[in-house]
């Protein structure tokens, strides 16, 4: 059931991602993406800094493999001399075939969409009460992010997606369980405060052709 809801408004290859079912490729996701945080954070980087750095970082590690393959191809060339230019001719072709582009280019069709069908909904107004429910979403949202900076919020947000799919996965049962107990309770909780409020009808002023 998560994996179809993920699957609505993320492509296949990223649910497979949130849901670890590649532990190693999710795990070095996970790392990559705090050691980029920790690195904004602290490492005094601004962003672009930070980008030119990982291309640089990336381009001398590959320099570096590259030729160390080329000077042990001059001892044993058999095993290393094709190496390079394998290499070279997988980093030749289109990074995605027109297959696996297409459910990508689906999926960000169809969240631009409904983002725009959402903004349409609320900003005509004509549903008065889910537009103010929006307005003191927005308002809430305001004063929580207020505390966090955009990278801070962005590793968050991350380390959510990377984490709470795949809870709600393992414990769905125990997690719809206690859910439902909270829920009920709440709603007892919200009859008994929606019944303490005084009504005007129960008034002594209160017309009482007005109560009938």
């Amino acid at each position: 059931m998560m994996e179809q809801n993920l699957a609505s408004f993320l492509p296949p290859s990223l649910v497979d991602l949130v849901l670890w079912r590649n532990l190693p490729q999710t795990g070095a996701v996970v790392a990559t993406f705090n050691l980029l945080f920790y690195l904004l954070l602290f490492g005094g980087f601004t962003v672009p800094q930070l980008m030119l750095s990982i291309v640089w970082v990336s381009l001398l590690a590959r320099f570096m493999f590259i030729n160390a393959v080329r000077v042990l191809a001059v001892f044993d060339k058999e095993s290393y001399q094709h190496i390079p230019s394998s290499i070279a001719k997988k980093l030749s072709g289109n990074a995605y075939s027109a297959d696996q582009f297409e459910p990508i280019a689906e999926w960000l069709r169809t969240s631009i969409n409904r983002a725009f069908a959402f903004w349409g909904q609320v900003s005509s107004c004509k549903d008065t009460m889910f537009a103010i429910k929006v307005l003191v979403g927005l308002q809430v949202g305001i004063t929580v992010t207020s505390f966090f900076s955009l990278a801070s919020l962005i590793c968050l947000g991350l380390m959510a997606l990377f984490t709470i799919p795949k809870a709600f996965e393992s414990n769905a049962d125990q997690i719809e369980e206690k859910t439902k107990i909270f829920w009920n309770a709440a709603k007892v909780e919200m009859d008994k405060l929606m019944q303490s409020i005084p009504k005007a009808s129960d008034h002594p002023d209160y017309p009482k052709d007005k109560a009938n």
